[in-house]
């Protein structure tokens, strides 16, 4: 017999957008909120596995490798100090010698919360049943910006591209392994990862 599902109608609020860099400040502080939905597109990675059976170019099984999530948040309401040590921190307009090649996984990644405004509220979170808090990302690469709008007469608008990559959590003591880690984490929808600095309302 097939679970019961009970469809509804799903509408998130505004989203408002968190950010800590733990290379340098692991406290959590506002980014902003947009002018409309950000994108958010899965990727899957598979290997091929081809035998003589199947041939050289159509595999006989694939192997799982991995997700990716590609982000693109257009910001018209947003915080320029927040966005200013984004910059230093994960992209700064001046480089040392010693930058090019560098990894930047923990370096220049960032951690992001996506926090549904509706949730915050009891009497708007009955309405959207299985509404979550919101998406928690440990682990995201920004790839680019742009400011297409900017001038007399209108908001600037910024628009930053990100890439969001698997976070692996590592093992505290070489001699035990406990539950949750050596495991890969893209994003999380768990309350306990949406700190209470991430609440605050906005």
């Amino acid at each position: 017999m097939a679970v019961a599902a009970f469809p509804a109608f799903h509408v998130t609020g505004a989203i408002h957008h968190y950010v800590a860099w733990p290379a340098i400040a692991a406290t959590p502080v506002y980014l902003g909120t947009c002018e409309s939905s950000p994108q958010v597109a899965f990727q899957s990675f598979f290997g091929d596995w081809a035998t003589d059976n199947s041939g050289p170019r159509l595999p006989e099984q694939r192997s799982e490798g991995g997700e990716t999530a590609s982000l693109a948040i257009g910001l018209n309401r947003f915080s320029k100090a927040t966005w200013y040590s984004m910059l230093d921190a994960v992209a700064p307009t001046r480089r040392s010698a010693w930058s090019r090649g560098r990894p930047v996984f923990g370096r220049s990644t960032i951690q992001l919360w996506m926090v549904f405004e509706n949730y915050s509220d009891v009497g708007t979170r009955d309405k959207f049943p299985s509404m979550e808090q919101g998406w928690y990302w440990p682990q995201v690469l920004m790839t680019g910006r742009e400011h297409p709008r900017m001038g007399n007469g209108q908001e600037t608008l910024l628009v930053v591209h990100a890439e969001a990559h698997p976070f692996r959590t590592p093992q505290a003591d070489h001699k035990r392994l406990v539950a949750g880690e050596r495991e890969w984490s893209l994003y999380s929808i768990t309350p306990a990862d949406f700190p209470a600095s991430v609440l605050v309302p906005q």
